[in-house]
């Protein structure tokens, strides 16, 4: 059995046994919408360390998350490919304000709180400024830039 495979089983598994209700409703309405919310805070109770690699990976493993919904018996007879699996609810530990997300972030999932008034982007701060000074020719002491 491939990690492929042993990914996608496990994804199966989790939602045979967590969200099989909400399939089964899903395709009852499929085609009006296609997609399936599941609460992260569910994945990370069932398996912490495949939520933390979806929170790391989630272009890479939301596509077998969402092969596994295909894959969930369901008392109807309906192909739910195309499905979308939108993942809500993050856990506090990977919530951030709107200021504090970074590019460092960049291609995680983490979940953002608070109101957003304008959004701009940010700039990076120098850990330690050294100033010339153009009287004397030596620089002139350092000075820790403020951080946020």
């Amino acid at each position: 059995m491939t990690q492929n495979t042993e990914i996608r089983d496990l994804f199966v598994r989790f939602l045979s046994e967590r969200y099989r209700e909400e399939i089964a409703q899903l395709a009852q309405i499929f085609g009006d919408t296609t997609s399936l919310v599941v609460d992260f805070s569910d994945l990370w109770s069932f398996d912490p360390d495949l939520a933390d690699d979806v929170r790391e990976n989630p272009d890479q493993l939301l596509p077998f998350m969402e092969e596994a919904v295909t894959l969930v018996d369901i008392p109807l007879d309906v192909s739910l490919v195309g499905v979308t699996v939108r993942l809500t609810g993050m856990i506090d530990e990977h919530c951030y304000a709107p200021g504090e997300v970074r590019k460092e972030q960049a291609g995680e999932y983490i979940g953002v709180t608070g109101t957003l008034e304008r959004v701009t982007t940010t700039s990076d701060m120098p850990d330690t400024l050294v100033y010339d000074c153009r009287r004397p020719t030596r620089p002139v002491g350092g000075r820790r830039a403020r951080t946020a």
